[in-house]
């Protein structure tokens, strides 16, 4: 069946690419791209495409990816796929702001979070909030990125987080990020208390860890090794829902 064998291509190529095996990523998204237009796939080949972005702005090459991209998303709206348009939006996006392009990152992302804004989707909107609050905080603009964050913790508070716990604990990262960013060596204490928080909570994924870590390294520069070890200690006791109440009360 050819859509199955796209599907398993797409499904293999996003393996090899979540283990950074870029090389045999691209290929199962070549064939995909290769069956796509041979057949005459529409969504099979928009889909390739932005698979292909994605292998190419995970090189760096985010010029060459770029055109995959718009390529893609001009496919995704003409067959009128939302969810596809959004999909390409987001990831067009994450791989501006990796690369610097901060403001092209936020016209993206700003998009992807009108379509899925539309879906009444609540953990799709909340993952959209969370992008921009990336690509806005990347710009300065810490005030817009923090009500980005908080709107995506109050879209999760008090559902089920084993679904997407990233999304809940990605949120509390980006609102930890901008305190320490905006605030004294006190709110750099406090900042820390809450990565550690993160760090340590029981449905912690790889990638969330992976995020957690490098904000934790950024500060314990920042802070006395006395000061930011204390304040580690300190996080480690914390309760999320606890630090969600607080860092909801600040708006």
């Amino acid at each position: 069946m050819p859509i199955d064998l796209l599907d398993a291509l797409s499904a293999l190529g996003f393996n090899y690419y979540r283990q950074h095996e870029t090389e045999a990523a691209q290929r199962c998204f070549e064939e995909g791209y290769a069956i796509s237009k041979a057949l005459g796939t529409q969504p099979g080949l928009a889909r390739a495409l932005s698979d292909l972005g994605l292998v190419a702005a995970s090189t760096g090459d985010y010029e060459k990816a770029r055109p995959y991209f718009q390529e893609a998303l001009a496919l995704w709206r003409a067959l009128g796929i939302q969810a596809g348009a959004s999909t390409v939006l987001t990831n067009w996006g994450l791989a501006a702001w990796k690369h610097g392009d901060y403001a092209e990152a936020r016209t993206m992302l700003q998009d992807s979070l009108v379509i899925a804004r539309e879906s009444g989707n609540n953990w799709w909107i909340a993952n959209c909030l969370n992008n921009l609050g990336h690509a806005t905080a990347a710009l300065e603009q810490y005030d817009e990125a923090a009500s980005h964050y908080r709107e995506a913790l109050v879209l999760t508070r008090g559902r089920d987080m084993r679904v997407f716990p990233a999304i809940f604990l990605e949120a509390v990262i980006g609102l930890a990020n901008i305190t320490a960013k905006t605030g004294d060596s006190v709110a750099q204490e406090r900042a820390v208390e809450w990565l550690a928080m993160v760090s340590h909570h029981p449905l912690l994924t790889p990638d969330i860890e992976s995020i957690a870590a490098e904000h934790l390294d950024e500060l314990k520069t920042d802070l006395p090794p006395e000061a930011y070890a204390t304040a580690v200690a300190r996080g480690q006791q914390l309760a999320l829902d606890d630090v969600v109440t607080l860092l909801l009360a600040q708006e």
